[in-house]
């Protein structure tokens, strides 16, 4: 069912209007000027009768939480088509109660695969006096929890990492497959502090390189033992190749023409170039898919001085798998977001503001329309 139908009376459209300019400023507040802001195809709110049943199943097996304890205030389910993307996204937004305060989840599924998981339980829920070992308690048992509920084999060995991490000094931990990650707030005096008290994030190793956060499981625990976030980037995101066929000296011999050709207009000499494998996700979907992860060698190259352009370096990416040159250029700073923990942050936080807001503009519309 479409959540906008404009067959209404004339004043009534312009306060529909007026809501939705109100509601454009509400979004726009969420990003700097300096991101390019995607728009949705048409959100709808559907039943999702099997993604509210997946979500209660996760806050009971994941979370752990009582369902008997907790009233279900409202469950809505909305779809839509991930911008520049073929894969769609569905967040289920439950709101619960316990009759002493009211519980927001958030869980978001990508193509019917689980994604993600966030809690806003209340800035007075959030305090307590759990320690770092009962977070790892909570983030060991939602592992377990998840690794049951969704039978997938890469969770495998995760918990033994946990207890590793945190008996170090440096609060990380690796085998042959897996990279951990602990951070913990000692101090914690903001309700952010103490929402993220302790964060745990597992990284996919392959060629004895953890990759980046496309391939990754995140949690954090909040000061009162509560888990608020839980992301599945291995869920969604996946590697399309781990061959390696070009070489670190092939990469180098690719991109140094494109470096030479741009010192030469500049009177420029080269100093060094060095080559670095990374993993990432095919973001522009030049090979088809942005959900994609393939090899890559990001080339640098420095020269002897600066030019009238204030620049003095070139970089050139290349897929190490087949030897395409992605892109290069001047100056050329390779995107955060290629290392991002998050890879699609922007939607969990569009998620959260939007979904409030168009459940709102809906009971209006049924109001406003029965009074007319």
């Amino acid at each position: 069912m479409k959540l906008f139908c404009f067959s209404y009376r004339n004043d009534v459209k312009r306060e529909i209007l007026a809501m939705l300019a109100a509601l454009l400023l509400l979004l726009f507040s969420f990003f700097p000027l300096s991101v390019q802001f995607y728009g949705c195809d048409r959100v709808y709110a559907v039943s999702g009768v099997t993604e509210k049943q997946m979500a209660l199943s996760f806050l009971t097996h994941v979370v752990e939480m009582k369902m008997s304890d907790y009233n279900v205030l409202s469950s809505d389910v909305y779809r839509f088509r991930i911008p520049n993307s073929n894969h769609y996204q569905t967040d289920v937004s439950v709101v619960i109660s316990d009759n002493t305060c009211k519980l927001n989840a958030l869980i978001t599924f990508i193509d019917d695969k689980f994604w993600s998981y966030s809690l806003d339980p209340g800035s007075n829920k959030l305090i307590g006096e759990k320690t770092l070992d009962d977070s790892l308690s909570v983030a060991s048992s939602a592992i377990k929890g998840y690794r049951g509920l969704s039978n997938v084999t890469y969770c495998d060995g995760l918990e033994e990492l946990i207890f590793v991490a945190v008996q170090s000094q440096a609060l990380t931990a690796e085998n042959s497959e897996s990279f951990l990650k602990v951070s913990c707030v000692e101090k914690c005096s903001t309700v952010l502090d103490y929402r993220k008290y302790a964060g745990f994030q597992w990284f996919k190793k392959i060629k004895n390189q953890f990759i980046d956060g496309s391939q990754s499981i995140s949690i954090t625990v909040a000061k009162n033992g509560l888990l608020t976030l839980f992301v599945d980037n291995m869920a969604v995101f996946y590697l399309a190749s781990t061959d390696i066929n070009i070489s670190e000296e092939g990469a180098i011999n690719i991109a140094t023409p494109y470096a030479e050709a741009y010192a030469s207009k500049y009177e420029q000499g080269i100093v060094f170039t060095n080559a670095t494998l990374k993993w990432v996700r095919d973001l522009d979907s030049s090979r088809g898919d942005d959900f994609a992860i393939y090899p890559i060698w990001l080339v640098s190259t420095t020269f002897d001085k600066m030019n009238s352009e204030s620049v003095a370096a070139y970089g050139a990416s290349i897929w190490a798998d087949n030897g395409q040159i992605v892109r290069h250029g001047p100056r050329m700073v390779f995107a955060e977001s290629e290392r991002n923990d998050n890879p699609y942050p922007w939607l969990i936080l569009s998620a959260i503001g939007v979904v409030p807001v168009l459940i709102c503009l809906g009971t209006y519309l049924k109001r406003k329309s029965k009074r007319s």
